[in-house]
């Protein structure tokens, strides 16, 4: 009976009541231009949010970084830096052990070495010489014999230095342990775990539960959108008077009864849009809580971050004295080669002095033989000579007056020596 009096309203004259149909459509249109705009208003208030909740996600990511970046520029610092690279290699290994122990050492013992070579020198007679007290010490210069002495009075001057700086190294160590190191950042640890951590209660809603929620009311309010929209399509669709009747007619009753039920949804679809407007309310509290954490945090960790550049300026002053103290090491290395040489030349000097005595006695033979083989000579030579004259004598007995004097001018009767015999020996 219902239906055969809508029917009959709806008709008139065998056609359907085309204003009913008007009216239907304007009002799906209506309420789904509505639906369109709250959905939209909605949809962008939730995408904000979740573009939030991602950037901090990201921002609490960085800071995580960040955290971790500290923690080991913190370690770096103090047992890398510290402990490791002054401490042990710089203050212990080479200036304690190689500066003040090895390094000094070896300059005393090679200051030791040249005066005792010079001492030998000053003992040994020189005896190439007529002159009384002469000493080989007279032929080499004295003027490098305190070099390594006037360095190792520079050592308590260093070592001063050293001391002092062990008073501010050891003073920095403290400092960075215990003030930087064991209270600040990890104080600054504590407060990012309490804030960011995984685990906080905080975080835990907005990366979990809040998406949750907002990925059921954007599914909520595409939902909604959808049925308007197809109530809206089939309001246009009844409107085609191409359809079939009969279709027509159930589209009709369809559409009727949804227009019905429009004010319910439209109120649902208004009590989505305000849990959207609750939802993102208390979500961006705690995202503005969040974000104070932030900034927070990243203020303490750029007083940190300027800390840690106040200790590496710090430890420029260390590395301005172990440049000193390098340049006093290479100083000394120069000076103790220099002396080693001069060792090795005096050891060699007093070596090839005793060489030339041999020498010297070698020579002195030699001429003695020379001497006998030239008076050996000037013996036989004056043998031959005695000879000769003879022979010269004997030749005039026999022959001379028959010779007239011109046939050898000057040389019949001349009883000179044949030979001339002139020698000089050194004196060695």
């Amino acid at each position: 009976t219902i239906l055969k009096t809508i029917k009959f309203t709806c008709y008139q004259n065998g056609t359907m009541n085309e204003k009913e149909i008007e009216s239907l459509s304007e009002n799906a249109r209506k309420n789904l231009s509505q639906a369109q705009f709250m959905c939209q208003d909605s949809h962008s208030k939730l995408s904000l949010v979740k573009m939030q909740i991602n950037k901090l996600q990201q921002d609490r990511s960085k800071l995580e970084f960040i955290m971790d970046c500290l923690s080991t520029q913190g370690r770096f610092l103090y047992k890398g830096m510290l402990l490791n690279g002054i401490g042990k290699q710089l203050i212990e290994h080479e200036w304690s052990q190689e500066v003040l122990e090895n390094l000094v050492h070896e300059m005393e013992h090679w200051q030791s070495e040249i005066l005792q070579k010079v001492q030998v020198l000053d003992r040994t007679e020189y005896k190439l010489s007529k002159e009384e007290g002469s000493r080989l010490g007279d032929f080499i210069s004295r003027d490098n014999l305190h070099t390594l002495d006037a360095k190792l009075k520079e050592v308590p001057v260093i070592k001063g230095q050293i001391e002092n700086i062990k008073v501010q190294y050891h003073s920095m160590v403290n400092k960075v342990r215990d003030q930087l190191l064991e209270n600040r950042l990890e104080k600054l640890r504590l407060e990012f775990q309490q804030a960011f951590s995984l685990k906080c209660k905080d975080l835990l809603l907005l990366s979990d539960k809040y998406p949750q929620e907002i990925t059921r009311l954007e599914q909520d309010l595409v939902d909604f959108l959808k049925s308007l929209t197809d109530h809206f399509d089939k309001c246009n669709l009844m409107g085609n008077k191409k359809l079939p009747s009969e279709d027509r007619e159930e589209l009709f009753e369809i559409v009727s009864r949804d227009d019905g039920e429009l004010t319910s949804i439209m109120s649902e679809l208004q009590e989505a849009v305000c849990e959207v407007d609750s939802l993102t309310l208390e979500t961006n509290d705690l995202l503005r809580k969040k974000e104070d954490e932030k900034q927070k945090l990243k203020s303490a960790m750029l007083k940190i971050s300027t800390e840690f550049e106040k200790h590496e300026e710090y430890i420029s002053v260390f590395q301005g004295i172990s440049d000193l103290i390098q340049t006093f090491k290479t100083s000394c290395k120069q000076d103790m080669h220099q002396v080693k040489e001069l060792c090795q030349f005096y050891s060699k000097f007093k070596q090839s002095y005793q060489n030339l005595l041999k020498e010297v006695e070698r020579r002195q033979d030699v001429a003695l033989k020379m001497t006998e083989v030239l008076r050996s000579c000037e013996k036989q030579l004056q043998e031959l000579n005695l000879t000769d004259i003879k022979e010269r004598q004997l030749f005039l007995l026999n022959n001379g007056d028959y010779l007239p004097e011109n046939i050898w001018p000057g040389e019949i009767d001349d009883l000179s020596p044949l030979f001339t015999l002139e020698y000089s020996l050194k004196e060695i």
